[in-house]
């Protein structure tokens, strides 16, 4: 993919990426009497309407949970303020609810210009979110990052068109397929001079 543009705007990921809620998704799961490694959110969607509830309150009762406990990971507030400082734009897209990202987001003290959840959709990986976020900052995806953790944020980041960031929070196991997916790979926030350094030469 040929590049031309310096990108000035990113988009993060939620739980996971900037904010640490300990969710346990396996015990979501187990609880739901899904497989393991099943995509809650599409499998929900598949559901026969009575199961689907039954389900979807497990979901929401570990989410509000996690966003009762969750914090900033290390480095967080200080890479956010470091960017708006240098002119960067910032979105975020979650595969959350908004009542709960709005929950998360008090433990940050920053404004994001959007915030996209699962209630407005289409959901990661469908890449409408990020264009959409895009069209209201009057940019190309291409002028843009998504910076995750997991499979989703890179899946999408890829089909939108967007440069990929991953965001390993010092995790010692590193899958090579994520990794092979980011055109940068950032082991903390506390590494905000080594990304401002990528952005500037990310044309």
């Amino acid at each position: 993919m040929l590049w031309g543009y310096m990108i000035r705007h990113l988009v993060y990921d939620l739980d996971g990426t900037l904010i640490d809620s300990a969710l346990d998704f396996d015990q979501m799961r187990f609880e739901m009497g899904l497989p393991h490694g099943a995509p809650i959110l599409e499998t929900l969607a598949h559901m026969p309407a009575e199961e689907a509830q039954r389900c979807w309150s497990i979901v929401e009762r570990h989410e509000l949970e996690g966003a009762e406990r969750a914090s900033p990971y290390p480095g967080v507030i200080e890479f956010i303020n470091s960017l708006a400082e240098h002119g960067v734009r910032q979105a975020v897209l979650t595969r959350n609810s908004r009542a709960v990202a709005e929950a998360m987001l008090q433990h940050i003290p920053f404004t994001f210009d959007v915030l996209v959840t699962r209630d407005e959709g289409p959901i990661k990986p469908d890449p409408q979110s990020i264009w959409r976020i895009c069209a209201h900052w009057g940019v190309a995806a291409q002028q843009s990052a998504m910076i995750g953790d997991s499979h989703f944020d890179m899946e999408t980041g890829r089909r939108a068109g967007a440069r990929n960031v991953l965001i390993v929070h010092r995790r010692e196991k590193l899958r090579a397929e994520l990794a092979s997916m980011a055109d940068l790979v950032l082991h903390s926030f506390d590494q905000h001079e080594r990304f401002l350094g990528w952005l500037n030469q990310s044309v």
